[in-house]
């Protein structure tokens, strides 16, 4: 009776060791995936802030060009409307590194006296 006492404790301490064990497995496995969608909500918010950025930066730009194409539209309108008032057909130049409207005429001619701020030279 003592020997079959002593097997029948031992496979309840192999039994409550195994179940031990399983439950460790779990709280492992539990913690692992905790960890893992932890992860992927990180992972997530970082692709939505990136995609967010990306969507500020997309509108940017296009407000820049949004902005540009306005100042050239709006330029054209003006020389227009100047090479209208003038009679003359006029030209973006660089003059004195700045960029002026020169009438074409003088372009065509070399001529040596342009417009500048103070007169011509």
């Amino acid at each position: 009776l003592g020997i079959a006492a002593r097997e029948t404790a031992a496979k309840t301490a192999a039994l409550r060791q195994a179940k031990e064990l399983e439950q460790a497995e779990a709280a492992a496995a539990a913690e692992a995936q905790r960890r893992r969608d932890q992860l992927e909500s990180a992972e997530r918010a970082a692709d939505a802030d990136a995609e967010r950025r990306r969507n500020e930066l997309d509108a940017r730009r296009r407000a820049i060009l949004d902005e540009e194409r306005a100042a050239s539209e709006e330029l054209q309108r003006r020389t227009a409307a100047l090479m209208n008032k003038t009679g003359e057909e006029l030209e973006r130049a660089e003059v004195f590194g700045t960029a002026r409207l020169i009438p074409v005429r003088l372009l065509r001619e070399g001529a040596a006296k342009v417009p500048t701020p103070r007169g011509t030279r």
